[in-house]
């Protein structure tokens, strides 16, 4: 079977989504501007300084969670209008190949990309109760969450004839080696096995 394969941010959509989210935070009345720079200080020092992924990544999911479905929805339309590169979201259906979005986002918004896109199947970092449930959704998790899904889901993947897109390779080098055709998009970067391409907001 043939499959295509994309990151989110980078890939799809220009830079990183939670900033664009924390300013929708903000539009909304959601968090005030001491509050937005209290969870990145807060976040980015656990981080940096206690190296606890953990707590960076919970910081973010507490503050996703505050809004509605409907807000959501309301999110994704202004990250992919906005934000959206328009000729990699224009190729993502392609006759005889499924679909998989995979990516360390959270999957409060990420279900509501897939839906929007027409994405198969969708495969982010769980979340639950304002915290990431399991393990983020990076370099070997997804690759492992991809696996998983192919054996449940009884998909055997086509290698020469599959493609996967990412805007970094040092992230997904994992989930990049199911499939031969790979494409770095907005990279300056140039690697043997990789055909690098254009992401057009």
């Amino acid at each position: 079977m043939k499959v295509k394969i994309y990151d989110f941010d980078g890939t799809i959509i220009k830079g990183d989504s939670i900033f664009v989210l924390l300013k929708f935070l903000r539009k909304k009345g959601k968090i005030s501007i001491f509050t937005r720079i209290g969870y990145i200080f807060k976040s980015v020092y656990a981080y940096l300084k206690e190296k606890n992924f953990e707590a960076y990544k919970n910081s973010w999911v507490a503050m996703a969670q505050r809004l509605s479905k409907e807000e959501m929805e309301e999110f994704v339309d202004i990250l992919l209008r906005d934000y959206g590169y328009k000729n990699i979201i224009k190729d993502i259906k392609e006759d005889g190949y499924i679909s998989i979005l995979c990516s360390s986002s959270i999957e409060d918004y990420l279900d509501i990309v897939g839906e929007k896109l027409s994405f198969d199947y969708v495969l982010g970092t769980r979340t639950g109760e304002g915290k990431v449930l399991g393990k983020n959704n990076s370099k070997k998790e997804k690759a492992r969450r991809l696996e998983e899904l192919f054996n449940r889901e009884g998909i055997l993947v086509s290698y020469d004839e599959s493609k996967a897109y990412t805007d970094r390779f040092d992230n997904d080098s994992w989930m990049c080696s199911f499939v031969k055709n790979k494409y770095l998009v907005n990279s300056i970067r140039k690697l043997d096995g990789f055909e690098n391409i254009e992401g057009i907001v």
